[in-house]
């Protein structure tokens, strides 16, 4: 990758400096051409100001022979008498010129020698004299017609070309070892994440990159982080899942066995009162595999709901006039308060009355006796909300982010003898999620559990 980087960048360097030559040499080569052509060493500007001044006075070129070159003037020489020297108010120029209009016809010359060549060619490389913005002649140097100073342009646009060559080499150099350490610094990042990545294939989870800065190979190194934490958390799910399933399999196998040991060496008679046990280990081993089978569905999003729009108060009435002898027999006080009428609700009653019964009998295990389990149930303008709240101990501070986890047990000393597996809260919430809805656990103020079940219209 970091040699990839460096021979894009030599690329591109090297592009950008052979573009930067040729377009050097053609350019200073045209511009010091047409300079030289149009007189732009010999001091020509300042003679066209001065004939433009002439033209706004008089609007005309009469005169501008003796106006600019007067033979009579202090340097005593007339129009053919030296090369470039005028007399009167004549400008210095060490060039032969000539005066002509937009034909090429001339109007004034200092040597009669240079007016016998002109053409209308010449008049490209001309000095426009402009009135009110308008040519109204040109000045033609002696290099125009002559091309005299076609080498001397040649020579001096290659002298520039060559002057400017070293800087643009150290230049190129210097973009080169640029691109090799730029090259080097954005390819250490993606280094370190592919060797982040080969220590997580080979199993290591715990690896991460160092991240600095918000660029995007930075917010890459976030997200492999995340992903790795993720994995590592999934997989320390897992084997906790693993390891909680043989523990709660293990207790059942082994109550199983004893019994059927005991019957087989005839310390058992063989009774329904001594089969009994036997049964009911069997029961526990079957709702077991049966809530391990509902999350593993609601897990994969194959479980399947058959939704009917039903009366949610009708259902949650049945479901508590159903568990109302376990309470009794606890001595619990159950009631249930609810408005009197509301929107049916599209659901499945057979989960819903699974998840109402799994609430109502984990309050029964965590509440004491002579204590109550109410249960409310209110309209809202998007659903319909149930509290079961308990008059318990309630949730423990540090477990309320951990109650819906699998297998987890708030009072791990004491939950196996009020009976479950510590999945029922689990497949309640998965359920309650499978209806578009959501379940919550939460600390009443006066003391006691609250579970709230939220589901939409």
């Amino acid at each position: 990758m970091r040699w990839r980087l460096f021979l894009t960048f030599t690329i591109v360097v090297l592009v950008s400096v052979l573009s930067l030559v040729l377009l050097i040499n053609n350019n200073v080569t045209n511009t010091v051409y047409d300079f030289g052509q149009m007189g732009g060493f010999q001091g020509a500007d300042r003679l066209v100001s001065e004939f433009e001044n002439f033209y706004a006075e008089n609007q005309n070129w009469v005169g501008i022979e003796e106006q600019f070159f007067n033979p009579e003037g202090p340097s005593g020489m007339g129009h053919g008498s030296g090369r470039g020297q005028g007399g009167g108010n004549a400008p210095m120029m060490s060039e032969n010129f000539a005066l002509v209009d937009a034909e090429a016809e001339l109007i004034f010359a200092n040597n009669l020698e240079l007016s016998s060549d002109l053409t209308t060619d010449f008049l490209q490389y001309a000095l426009p004299v402009s009135f009110q913005g308008e040519p109204v002649a040109y000045l033609i140097t002696e290099n125009n017609s002559s091309g005299l100073n076609q080498g001397i342009s040649e020579s001096l646009a290659g002298t520039l070309t060559e002057s400017m060559l070293p800087a643009v080499l150290i230049s190129g150099l210097s973009a080169l070892l640029l691109a090799l350490l730029f090259g080097y610094a954005l390819n250490r990042p993606i280094r370190n994440l592919t060797h982040a990545a080969e220590k997580l294939a080979q199993g290591d989870l715990t690896h991460r990159v160092q991240v600095s800065g918000k660029d995007e190979i930075s917010q890459l190194g976030d997200t492999f982080n995340h992903m790795a934490g993720s994995l590592q958390k999934a997989q320390e799910n897992r084997r906790a899942i693993t390891a909680d399933i043989a523990h709660e399999l293990r207790t059942p196998l082994a109550v199983q066995r004893a019994n059927l040991e005991a019957l087989e060496d005839g310390v058992y008679p063989l009774t329904q009162e001594n089969l009994q046990p036997i049964v009911q280990q069997n029961q526990l081993l079957t709702q077991l595999v049966e809530d391990l089978r509902t999350l593993a569905m609601s897990d994969s999003d194959s479980l399947k709901l058959e939704r009917n729009p039903h009366n949610l108060i009708n259902l949650t009435g049945q479901v508590v006039e159903n568990a109302q002898p376990q309470f009794t027999q606890q001595k619990i006080d159950l009631e249930f308060i609810h408005p009197g009428r509301c929107p049916e609700v599209t659901l499945d009653p057979r989960r819903i009355t699974q998840v109402i019964n799994n609430l109502l009998q984990n309050a029964l295990r965590f509440t004491p006796a002579g204590g109550e389990v109410l249960i409310r149930l209110s309209c809202q303008s998007d659903g319909i909300s149930i509290e079961v709240q308990d008059s318990g101990e309630g949730i423990p501070a540090e477990s309320l982010s951990k109650i819906f986890d699998r297998f987890y047990r708030a009072d791990q000393s004491r939950a196996r003898d009020k009976g479950g597996s510590g999945l029922g809260l689990t497949i309640a919430s998965s359920l309650v999620k499978a209806h578009g809805g959501q379940l919550t656990a939460a600390n009443a103020n006066d003391g006691g559990a609250v579970f709230s079940i939220f589901l939409p219209f």
